[in-house]
C-alpha cells in the first residue's frame, strides 16, 4: 500500500510502498479516513520528542486520526504503530477508539468545536483508551486531562476541579467504584460522574449507582451520546436526569 514512510529521523516522510498490515494482539485492520500531520508527529519524527528513541522504523507517519471498522463504524483512534494513520490502512485496537457521529464529514472532524471552558477529567488504566479519548476531546476543543490510575484521578480532582469525570471501573488497585465513592464522600457533589467501561451488565449498572454515578456508558463510547452528556453540563444541567438515568446507556 502506499503510505508515507518515516525511514530516517529528522527528514521529512516519502510517499512510498508500505507493507499492508496483519491482525496482531488484538488490533484490527482499519480503513484510514482522514489524518493530519500534528506537533507530536513533527517532534517525533523530527527526533527531539523524548518518544522518538523507541520507535522502529520504518514506519508510517501519523499516531492518530479517523479511520473506518469494518463494521463500517466511522471511529477517532490512535494508531498501532509502525502502522500509523498516513496510509491507504492502519492497525487500531477496537476496544479503545471513539465512534463518531454518523454523517460527520472526516476531513472536518478535527474542526469539530464545543464549549471551550469545560474541564473533563478522564481516568483509565488503559492508556491507548485514555489517550484516544483525550483526543477526541481535543478535537472538540475541551479542556482535559488524563489520569491512569484512580489514586492519581482523587488528587486531580481537586487540583484541576473538573467540571465532569469519565472514569473507568475496572482499574488495579483502586478500581472506579470506590474512585466514585471517595469522590462523592469529599463533597464534590456537583461533579458529573461518568462510568466509561466495558462492564455493562444490570448489576454493574446498578453497581455504578450505587457508587455516585450520574451516567454509564459502555466502550467503546458512542459520540453522540457523550456529546450530549456535556452540552448539558455546559449549559448547567449537571444533575437535571433522573438518577435511574444511570441504569440505561
Amino acid at each position: 500500500m502506499k503510505a508515507a514512510v518515516v525511514e530516517m529521523l529528522g527528514r521529512p516522510p516519502r510517499y512510498a510502498d508500505f507493507p499492508d498490515p496483519k491482525p496482531a494482539d488484538g488490533s484490527v485492520v482499519a480503513a484510514v479516513e482522514a489524518a493530519s500531520l500534528k506537533n507530536l508527529d513533527r517532534g517525533l519524527i523530527g527526533g527531539g520528542h523524548y518518544g522518538s528513541a523507541s520507535l522502529r522504523l520504518p514506519m508510517v507517519a501519523g499516531v492518530d486520526g479517523v479511520a473506518r471498522l469494518d463494521d463500517g463504524r466511522l471511529v477517532y483512534s490512535n494508531a498501532r504503530l509502525p502502522h500509523g494513520m498516513m496510509a491507504e490502512h492502519t492497525l487500531v485496537d477496537p476496544a479503545s477508539v471513539v465512534e463518531l457521529p454518523s454523517g460527520i464529514d472526516p476531513l472536518l472532524a478535527a474542526a469539530e468545536s464545543s464549549d471551550p471552558n469545560l474541564r473533563i477529567l478522564i481516568v483509565d488504566d488503559n492508556q491507548d483508551a485514555a489517550n484516544s479519548l483525550g483526543m477526541v476531546l481535543d478535537m472538540l476543543h475541551i479542556d482535559n486531562r488524563i489520569s491512569y490510575s484512580g489514586k492519581d484521578a482523587i488528587t486531580l480532582v481537586d487540583a484541576y476541579a473538573p467540571d465532569a469525570i469519565l472514569l473507568d471501573i475496572g482499574m488495579p488497585g483502586m478500581d472506579g467504584y470506590e474512585v466514585a465513592r471517595k469522590i462523592r464522600q469529599a463533597g464534590n457533589d456537583d461533579v458529573l460522574l461518568v462510568a466509561v467501561t466495558g462492564w455493562s451488565q444490570v448489576e454493574d449498572r446498578q453497581k455504578s449507582c450505587a457508587a455516585g454515578f450520574d451516567h454509564h456508558l459502555s466502550k467503546p463510547v458512542d459520540l453522540d451520546g457523550l456529546q450530549a452528556l456535556l452540552a448539558k453540563v455546559a449549559a448547567g444541567g449537571k444533575h437535571e436526569h433522573p438518577l435511574p438515568f444511570a441504569l440505561t446507556n
